[in-house]
C-alpha cells in the first residue's frame, strides 16, 4: 500500500506541475534556465523520478530486497514509478476535458485580442472620406 501512496503523491504532483495551466508561468521561468530543465519541467514521467528520489529520503521508505541500502532505494524508486506512469495515463485521460476549454478560452482570447488590434489600426486611419 504505501508503494501506491508514494506512487499517487509523486503521479499528482508531477503531473500538476508539468501539464496544468496554474504552473504554466512557473514552467516558462524555469524552461530559461537550461534546455534539460526545459524538457524535466514538461515531463510528468521524468520529473517524477527526480520528485520519488526526493521523497523516500523523507520517508525513510524503502522496499527491503537487499542487504544493501542502495541498492534497496534504486529498485523502490522504479519499483514506485511502474504504477506512476498509469496514474499519469489517467490523469492525462481525466484532465483532456479541462484542457480542451482552456484551449477553446485561448482561442476566444486571441481572437477577441485580434478584433481589438483591428478596430484599432482602423481608427488610427481616421474617418472614411466623404463622397
Amino acid at each position: 500500500m504505501t508503494i501506491i501512496i508514494h506512487a499517487l503523491i509523486v503521479a499528482s504532483v508531477s503531473f500538476t506541475i508539468t501539464t496544468t495551466s496554474i504552473f504554466e508561468g512557473f514552467r516558462e521561468l524555469v524552461s530559461k534556465l537550461h534546455h534539460k530543465i526545459d524538457e524535466l519541467i514538461h515531463c510528468p514521467w521524468c520529473l517524477g523520478h527526480w520528485l520519488i528520489i526526493g521523497l523516500l529520503p523523507l520517508t525513510g521508505y524503502t522496499y527491503p530486497i537487499t542487504e544493501w541500502y542502495l541498492v534497496n532505494f534504486i529498485l523502490t524508486v522504479f519499483m514506485i514509478m511502474t504504477p506512476v506512469g498509469l496514474f499519469h495515463y489517467i490523469l492525462l485521460i481525466a484532465y483532456q476535458p479541462v484542457s480542451k476549454a482552456a484551449g477553446i478560452r485561448e482561442m476566444k482570447r486571441r481572437k477577441i485580442e485580434q478584433s481589438r488590434k483591428s478596430r484599432i489600426a482602423l481608427n488610427s486611419l481616421g474617418p472614411p472620406p466623404h463622397e
